[in-house]
């Protein structure tokens, strides 16, 4: 390490306590050095709450209301009080509180404090913009180098974020760029090839690279062919709305927003293909590692692969490009600072159009331009109103009449059990940002006559109306739960495009003549019959050139390694001697011992209430079935045939943990101490992985020992995760609207409805109770007794070190567990574990990542036991008189 010079100045945010005395060394010593030299035991935290004095905080507020920066390493530049870069910890409060609302690992643009001023830096980096950090008191978060020359990023529960390895040095350029060498001086990382929602001068996006933006709705990719720009989605295709190509006339094709919109299955250029794979013309060779984007100065750079380039140039110089949360990339250029503060110019780049984003209004919003040939182009946005068709008056008003881009809201809510109140009501002259790609992508399955599109959507409930291009009959759905759910209505001059949206009649409205209704009884039937009758012609022929099932089973199984087998109901009918030997029933089905073919013991669980489609079945089971984790069930395959619905889940012998707990006859086999924890391990490794390591997170919500199963070797197997969207919500005799089951359900679940990875969390918590005691957290025969409410008893006992009264008593009267090495220390730490999660304030609770690492023994557990507030009617377990083998189904959709 360099030792600092005696005329260094000191760590300017005097308000930031460093709890490290080698921290205030570092800070010294990187100022002084343009690269900074690790040591070993080197480590860098700070305390990112609330600051005494505002002085500390950051003067730019386009971020948060109030921010507070604590530099880790400068560049030569901001240290010598210019504009420049500095790399460190921020944290954003939404109001003066101890507890920052978000913590990241950034990089900001800027100009540092002086005396009389605050400093004014701009994030232009982060490492977890998706995943923000988290403080507790007393924990906070933290880069450190281990001894085998690893750097590490914590956050305050000491939950590993990032690691970098065999590291030498870290150097904070001056071009922005923060870069990490090896011991051989090698560059290991650097914040360049890791881009987040900004491009800074001189930093290259090359061919794969995307900006996000901070609120993870928008993408920029670098594509073979140029930028395209996309909105995030669990749609089948990209919502793509805009492109910046590097070809001439992909550039005039898509330009001038008319040919954006002009659908053709036989069109000599398809957008989508030609971004994604560049065809090269003349003696131009194909390259594509030389597609890139660049920002130079004041000119933004794209070359595609053919080495065609599109510049846009600025009248001056740009610090950096940001895709801003509203999903339009903004040239920014930092001001000269005055005496006070600085500022930020910002100016949409020539791509942006007022309506050029797909939820730009919000939901059922109407974008169109005023003045579109004068200087200034506006954007106004707009319900569905008598203005569009006299039969949408009073159908929708503003959710924020002080902003409509919020979009709108229905005055009339639809109503799936009243099918025939409702009616598709026509808005001619509006059609979706990104029709053309999604055209592209699936014109043939959803291209169909105009009546039965209608006919589609009024008979699918969660259709609340379409879109529609007359000249190719392309039909586009879209709801309030499908993933077009947030969709702006983008108003054109053009006739062939036009939206039909869904309409729920009004029980108030005006009584009918009766020669009016007369005459609609007689003219209703009649049309139905046609239009019935024009369906099923089509859908039959349509059937022919391409299936919808064989077509989705193709499009969502084909993209697993090894998608779960098809069944049919005969097969397994057979396999399982049909039906004879139940292992148990749950609240939306039954489940079957069977032996496949292949001398493989499977659990067939029947489904009902089901609430799906065929689709929407294979799309969960695509998700379920991709899901492969040695402590989760295997889902072997399905059965979808007419009303039938079964999956086949591998046998396990010892079937779920609550036969085990809870039952306390003479020959029952006692679990001991260490098999206890194994199956707590096993869960909650589970979990971590449906939480944290899945592509898009699962939340369980229905954790408790009836759906954790066991193998013969009693390792612990999760159960029912991810089947919620296979059921109606609501209809279980023992799962509630609440969302999972009583006695495990976390408060916020009850009082506020609303649901988190901490939810499980807390459900975790108790079962790591109850697999401590052997019994239920809530015991009906000891009302009255203070063991009645296990959860407060423990709490109590535990923070008086009285750990051995909450023991399993089979335990207690067993030499054979009493005498097992350790048991003690380990139902300390299991029981010590389960208050941290039962905790009543989520944010108090630990992630399972950290639980997983406690009950192994990699995190320590902290020295005091915290309090616990334990409500009784939280805890009153629902019980059934089943016994299920696979539990019942989480009422609610677990994503």
């Amino acid at each position: 390490m360099v030792s600092p010079a005696p005329s260094q100045a000191p760590f300017p945010f005097r308000t930031v306590s460093l709890a490290v005395s080698l921290v205030v060394s570092c800070m010294i010593t990187c100022n002084a050095a343009e690269r900074f030299y690790f040591e070993p035991g080197w480590s860098f935290e700070a305390d990112l709450s609330f600051p005494s004095s505002p002085s500390a905080l950051n003067s730019y507020k386009e971020i948060a209301p109030f921010s507070l920066f604590v530099p880790i390493l400068n560049s030569s530049h901001f240290d010598s009080g210019s504009k420049g870069y500095s790399a460190g910890f921020i944290s954003l409060f939404e109001s003066p509180s101890s507890s920052p609302s978000r913590i990241f690992l950034v990089i900001c643009l800027g100009q540092p404090s002086r005396v009389g001023t605050r400093p004014f830096l701009v994030p232009v980096w982060s490492l977890n913009s998706g995943r923000p950090l988290e403080q507790q008191e007393g924990g906070f978060v933290k880069l450190q180098l281990l001894e085998d020359r690893q750097i590490l990023l914590l956050d305050g529960y000491g939950k590993e974020v990032w690691r970098v390895e065999n590291v030498g040095s870290m150097e904070m350029q001056n071009n922005g760029n923060l870069i990490i060498y090896g011991m051989e001086k090698q560059t290991l990382w650097q914040s360049f090839d890791n881009p987040s929602d900004t491009l800074v001068q001189g930093q290259k996006l090359t061919l794969g690279m995307e900006l996000s933006s901070n609120n993870n709705m928008y993408k920029v990719e670098m594509k073979e062919g140029g930028l395209w720009f996309y909105q995030i989605s669990d749609y089948d295709w990209p919502l793509a709305y805009w492109i910046y190509p590097a070809n001439d006339s992909l550039a005039l094709y898509f330009d001038d927003m008319v040919n954006a919109f002009s659908l053709n299955s036989n069109a000599s250029l398809n957008i989508t293909a030609s971004m994604s794979s560049a065809t090269c013309r003349g003696t131009a060779r194909y390259d594509p590692s030389q597609a890139y984007t660049l920002l130079d100065l004041n000119t933004l750079i794209v070359v595609d692969a053919c080495s065609n380039s599109y510049t846009e140039e600025q009248p001056a110089s740009m610090d950096f490009v940001r895709l801003d949360i509203d999903g339009i990339l903004r040239v920014y250029r930092l001001q000269e600072f005055d005496s006070n503060s600085g500022y930020a110019i910002a100016s949409p780049t020539s791509g942006y159009h007022p309506c050029s984003v797909p939820n730009v209004c919000g939901n059922y919003g109407i974008c169109s331009l005023s003045n579109p040939f004068g200087a200034r182009v506006m954007r106004n946005c707009r319900c569905p109103s008598e203005v569009d068709n006299k039969n949408l008056w009073g159908t929708f008003s503003f959710i924020d009449p002080d902003n409509p881009s919020q979009g709108c809201l229905r005055t009339e809510a639809l109503k799936c059990d009243e099918l025939t109140t409702q009616s598709m009501e026509p808005i001619s002259g509006v059609t979706y940002m990104s029709i053309l790609p999604l055209f592209e992508q699936t014109w043939q399955q959803n291209t169909m006559p105009l009546e039965v599109c209608k006919i589609a959507c009024l008979s699918n409930c969660s259709c609340s109306g379409f879109f529609y291009h007359n000249p190719t009959s392309y039909c586009l759905q879209f709801g309030e739960s499908t993933a077009l759910s947030n969709v702006s209505l983008y108003s054109l001059a053009s006739d062939d495009h036009f939206a039909f949206v869904k309409v729920q009649k009004r029980h108030t409205e005006k009584s009918k003549s009766y020669s009016t209704i007369i005459a609609i009884s007689v003219a209703v039937p009649a049309i139905l019959i046609v239009l019935v009758a024009l369906a099923a012609y089509w859908m039959m022929h349509k059937r022919e050139m391409d299936p919808e099932l064989k077509h989705a089973e193709e499009e969502l199984l084909g993209i697993l390694l090894n998608p779960p087998i098809r069944y049919s109901y005969s097969d397994l009918k057979a396999y399982t001697k049909n039906f004879r030997t139940k292992l148990g029933s749950g609240g939306f089905g039954s489940v079957y011992e069977g032996r496949l073919p292949d001398g493989r013991n499977v659990a067939v669980k029947k489904l009902e209430l089901l609430s799906h489609g065929q689709k929407e079945f294979l799309a969960e089971i695509a998700t379920i079935g991709s899901i492969q984790h040695v402590n989760i069930v295997r889902l072997y395959g399905f059965c979808l045939e007419k009303h039938h619905r079964l999956l086949v889940y591998e046998y396990l012998q010892n079937g779920s943990l609550d036969r085990w707990l809870y039952s306390h006859g003479e020959n029952t086999h006692v679990l001991s101490p260490k098999t206890r924890l194994n199956i707590a391990l096993g869960t909650a490794r589970g979990l971590a992985y449906l939480h944290e390591e899945c592509p898009k997170p699962i939340l369980h919500l229905d954790v408790k020992p009836r759906n954790i199963l066991l193998d013969e070797n009693f390792d612990a197997k999760l159960a029912d995760f991810g089947l919620a969207k296979l059921v109606r919500t609501g209809e279980s005799s023992v799962n509630t609207a609440v969302r999972g089951t009583p006695g495990y359900i976390a408060p916020e679940c009850l009082l506020l409805s609303t649901v988190s990875k901490k939810s499980d969390v807390y459900s975790f918590g108790m079962v790591l109770l109850e697999l401590v005691s052997g019994r239920k957290n809530i015991e009906p025969d000891l009302m009255g007794n203070e063991e009645y409410n296990f959860p407060k008893f423990a709490a109590k006992k535990a923070m008086a070190g009285k750990f051995i009264e909450l023991m399993d008593k089979r335990l207690l009267t067993s030499t054979e567990y009493v005498e097992e090495d350790g048991y003690l220390a380990l139902f300390k730490k299991m029981i010590s574990v389960a208050i941290l999660c039962i905790q009543e304030d989520p944010k108090l609770r630990p992630t399972m990542l950290v639980v997983s690492a406690m009950l192994e023994g990699n995190i320590d557990l902290p020295h005091d036991i915290p309090e616990v507030s334990i409500s009784e009617n939280t805890l009153f377990d629902v019980t059934s008189s089943s016994t299920p083998y696979l539990g019942s189904l989480s009422s609610i959709e677990g994503r």
